[in-house]
């Protein structure tokens, strides 16, 4: 088989007319079959379970399937929220398409697209499709494909909806890009040092907020100009038993930083 999706885990059944296998090649992941004779498909291959999860496929002699199956679930939802009643709307999943993939949802500053990550089962190990869905038509376009990192926010919007900023692993360094939301052209704006944990915009996208642990333990909140690389540190704290700050958001006047992070209780 040949095309655009991926394709993996190939398998003969016991009489040698079908081989079955794991593709994306629909909206989701799903388990085909294909008839082959000669070498050749007889006919268009099908569909034999949705949202198929498993990999490294057999059969038995009697033709019973056995396979490796990881449960991993995360789904990225909207929800309508009253600010004066703090009630909300029933979640609705983000995307109709690889249910149970999808994960860090960004709303545009204009309201009109979502931007996420999305694994499937086919995916390597820590890798993610960064993926910007417009909310009016469920159109879906997928922008580029980078391994990445656990923190906070692996995506975030720049203010002028134009591009998102990611961060990706490479190496033991951690690579914050610019990428462009029509083409997905994407540029390095901070080549970090991996102990720098997360980072958020600032209110106008000039700068960015991160924190870094150093060789004492002590963590530093520093704001970063995208520019010229200037720096200057806000904060230093105790030596902590933590990685650094959890979730750290910028309040819309650029004022303040709100974050979490650990601290040591007696015992």
């Amino acid at each position: 088989m040949e095309g655009p999706a991926n394709f993996g885990s190939p398998a003969w059944t016991p009489d040698g007319r079908n081989v079955v296998f794991v593709s994306n090649r629909s909206q989701d992941t799903a388990l085909w079959s294909v008839r082959v004779s000669a070498g050749k498909a007889e006919a268009p291959p099908v569909v034999i379970e949705h949202n198929f999860v498993g990999r490294s496929l057999r059969f038995t002699a009697h033709g019973t399937l056995f396979y490796e199956r990881r449960e991993e679930y995360t789904e990225a939802y909207a929800a309508d929220f009253n600010v004066e009643t703090l009630a909300v709307s029933k979640p609705v999943p983000v995307s109709e398409r690889a249910i149970g993939n999808n994960r860090d949802p960004q709303l545009s500053p204009d309201g009109r697209q979502v931007a996420f990550l999305r694994r499937t089962p086919m995916s390597a190990p820590l890798k993610a499709s960064l993926v910007v869905r417009t909310l009016d038509t469920a159109e879906e376009r997928s922008l580029s494909e980078f391994q990445t990192v656990y923190g906070a926010h692996q995506v975030q919007w720049f203010p002028d909806g134009r591009s998102l900023l990611i961060v990706e692993r490479q190496g033991m360094r951690k690579l914050f890009r610019k990428v462009d939301a029509i083409t997905g052209e994407r540029r390095t704006v901070f080549d970090a040092p991996w102990t720098v944990w997360t980072a958020a915009l600032s209110h106008d996208g000039t700068a960015l907020y991160y924190s870094l642990k150093d060789e004492e333990l002590k963590i530093h909140l520093i704001r970063r100009e995208l520019v010229d690389g200037k720096e200057s540190t806000l904060f230093t704290s105790v030596p902590s038993p933590g990685v650094g700050l959890f979730g750290l958001s910028v309040s819309p006047d650029g004022t303040r930083v709100v974050s979490a992070a650990w601290r040591r209780t007696a015992p």
